[in-house]
């Protein structure tokens, strides 16, 4: 979780882009005013640049979620270590690229955390949750969010991985619950630097 000094809370998005459900996310942050950082998975990122290009043009934050979205904790060291390479370089020309890692997966080994490090990379997880891959209504998605929402907190949800449907329709409802808490969406960096 970020620093709970202000009502900031981030909104992360992970496993993306992809060409049904990132752009309709990208049309509600759009609509609401909300920036956020996206944790792309670096194939489906060379796969659909304008999306990329997009994310970036809306003054949104692109974090590295991997390569090929392969479990981080079952990747073998170095296997691990040049899917965050490749990703890195991947992205490193953005000019909304951050230098922040989510693990495939959520959890990783302590040589791999090393290893995230020793390339100037911030591992950072969520603490509002909803486990939405597994495709639950969207109003338990809203309500799960809302829920983990207070200050400092850093929600998560996915935009790729099947159908997203419930997540996207969910997002209103979580602008919602955080305005509800007088919390204001800041991108990451802005979180987690105050």
């Amino acid at each position: 979780m970020g620093s709970g000094d202000r009502n900031y809370v981030a909104l992360t998005i992970d496993d993306g882009p992809d060409p049904v459900y990132t752009p309709q996310i990208l049309d509600i942050l759009a609509t609401k005013g909300i920036k956020a950082t996206f944790f792309v998975v670096g194939d489906r990122a060379l796969r659909y640049p304008d999306i990329i290009k997009r994310i970036c043009a809306e003054g949104h934050q692109i974090g590295n979620h991997t390569g090929s979205w392969k479990r981080t904790i079952f990747l073998g060291q170095r296997q691990f270590e040049n899917d965050l390479d490749a990703t890195s370089v991947g992205l490193g020309s953005l000019p909304c690229a951050t230098k922040f890692f989510r693990p495939a997966g959520i959890w990783i080994r302590s040589k791999q955390l090393q290893a995230v490090r020793d390339r100037g990379y911030r591992c950072v997880l969520g603490s509002a949750y909803a486990y939405d891959p597994a495709r639950p209504p969207s109003r338990y998605i809203a309500w799960a969010i809302g829920r983990g929402l207070r200050p400092g907190a850093i929600a998560v949800i996915h935009d790729s991985g099947g159908d997203r449907s419930a997540t996207a329709a969910a997002l209103p409802g979580i602008i919602v619950a955080a305005k509800r808490k007088n919390l204001k969406f800041v991108l990451l960096s802005e979180l987690l630097d105050q």
